[in-house]
């Protein structure tokens, strides 16, 4: 995407983009905080909800740059649901550039839940940032909670009127368990093997 299609983009789509991230964090009134603030009892609270999740964990793409890539029916992840997700995101907005202008998009190779979304659109001004130096912030939501399927995964940062970079430790993580039907083999495997054991 060049400067004059992200300029068209961005005059075309504002309001409709925005309200999805409003909706977004609507979906999680109680869970946004900062990462500073990622401590004691708010660690706990993480660890003891994905103590017996799996974590798959997507990369933001870095600034200026774009991610693209294809999840085929062979991914070891296809089928698993996604009973959580987190977002961890720390920026650099470097001297003269404003971090309200910072833009990243990432679409999901997810089915979602019923009014439930696969991509995310995330804009500095959304969380107030402003200026230049060093922002963060953090959340987890269940808007994302669905089953992963073959599809592609998309990710772009443009970095247009921004001058900065995405810092180590951002990423988005989903916690996700088995399918049911896994599940369910999974039982009838544990109910023979008892009975063998009979």
């Amino acid at each position: 995407m060049n400067e004059k299609e992200l300029s068209g983009f961005r005059e075309t789509s504002d309001n409709r983009i925005r309200a999805g991230v409003r909706a977004v964090q609507t979906a999680m009134p109680t869970t946004k905080f900062r990462l500073s603030a990622l401590t004691g009892a708010c660690a706990i609270l993480i660890a003891a909800g994905s103590a017996s999740a799996e974590v798959v964990t997507f990369n933001f793409a870095r600034v200026g740059q774009s991610l693209s890539y294809f999840w085929g029916a062979d991914n070891e992840n296809i089928g698993k649901q996604i009973v959580n997700a987190r977002i961890f995101l720390s920026i650099d907005s470097f001297p003269g550039s404003d971090a309200a202008n910072f833009f990243t998009d990432h679409s999901f190779p997810i089915e979602p839940e019923a009014g439930g979304t696969n991509a995310i659109v995330i804009w500095g001004s959304d969380f107030g940032w402003s200026g230049s130096g060093k922002f963060e912030v953090a959340f987890e939501t269940t808007a994302f909670n669905g089953v992963f399927v073959p599809a592609r995964f998309g990710a772009e940062t443009p970095g247009f009127d921004f001058d900065g970079e995405i810092l180590d430790g951002s990423r988005i993580e989903f916690e996700v368990v088995p399918a049911p039907a896994s599940l369910g083999l999974a039982a009838l495997g544990l109910a023979a093997a008892a009975r063998r054991r009979r």
